[in-house]
């Protein structure tokens, strides 16, 4: 069987195209849709205009492609939003698909299923609009939190205002906890974009990325200069898509700080994430 899957993030939309369990495609378009959410509490019409056809775009794809059903998920941006159900029609009305806006815990768990599969262990997802700790124990989730802050948000409200960004994720982290101590995996366009940064990788390169190994002080290292660094030099950087340049410092603070706070020396970077958790969980329960 093949399938489409469309992830709508908060700065971009990420499609996956997958034939009897394995991925075939995987890619994204930058549309910065939660841009202004923090200091409106809406989305606004261009960037969901943008984004109503990235997924049009992406659902051809998976047409020529011969997918025999397509899903289209929405994570923090939509469900944070005071005017979700006017983007949701919008989706509807360009290309027909109903998506589901799935909440908090459940991306955390998706995020752990598509990085994990089985396997034990904690994940950190770095997104625009949330972040979300979750930690496995074979198929048990025994730990899953979400706070509703990310990248895009944080610069949004901070840009690049590195004390007060801190000031604000000493007070934001404390609501994760107590964590377990695992070994820690890392999902999201933050963490892959960092390990593509950190190789200089142009063109990106999944295989090389997938597992790539990035410790905590060096995270820090690269948060800080990534924060000291102007916009106009970052779309400079090799191996970092320009439509990251604005919100990657935040974003790899964020990381940075999270990695801290769960006690982890380094974290390994995973290609797999809420994509593949979500079709797999819609595939085994249509079994």
């Amino acid at each position: 069987m093949k399938y489409c899957v469309i992830d709508v993030g908060s700065n971009s939309v990420r499609m996956l195209l997958s034939e009897n369990g394995k991925t075939i495609k995987k890619s994204a378009r930058v549309t910065g849709l939660a841009t202004g959410l923090a200091a409106s509490g809406v989305l606004s019409e261009p960037y969901m205009q943008n984004t109503a056809a990235a997924i049009a775009e992406f659902k051809s794809q998976g047409a020529v492609f011969g997918a025999s059903k397509t899903y289209v998920f929405a994570t923090a941006a939509v469900r944070q939003s005071l005017n979700s159900a006017e983007f949701i029609k919008k989706v509807k009305t360009v290309t027909g698909l109903d998506m589901d806006v799935i909440d908090g815990k459940t991306e955390a768990r998706l995020g752990a299923a598509g990085a994990l599969g089985n396997s034990s262990g904690g994940v950190i997802d770095v997104g625009g609009g949330s972040a979300e700790v979750v930690v496995k124990r074979g198929d048990e989730i025994i730990y899953a939190h979400s706070l509703d802050t990310g990248a895009v948000r944080l610069t949004d409200a901070f840009s690049d205002d590195f004390s007060s960004l801190d000031g604000f994720l000493d007070k934001k982290l404390s609501e994760y906890g107590v964590v377990p101590e695992v070994k820690f995996y890392a999902v999201g366009g933050t963490a892959t974009s960092l390990a593509a940064m950190d190789m200089e990788l142009e063109p990106y390169d999944p295989k090389r990325v997938d597992g790539y190994v990035i410790k905590t002080s060096e995270l820090k290292r690269i948060s800080e200069k990534l924060l000291q660094t102007p916009l106009s030099e970052r779309e400079k950087i090799k191996g970092l898509q320009k439509g990251r340049a604005r919100i990657i410092a935040s974003g790899a603070r964020l990381l940075y700080r999270i990695a801290e706070y769960v006690r982890a020396e380094e974290i390994t970077v995973k290609e797999s994430d809420n994509l593949e958790g979500y079709l797999h969980e819609k595939v085994n329960a249509h079994e």
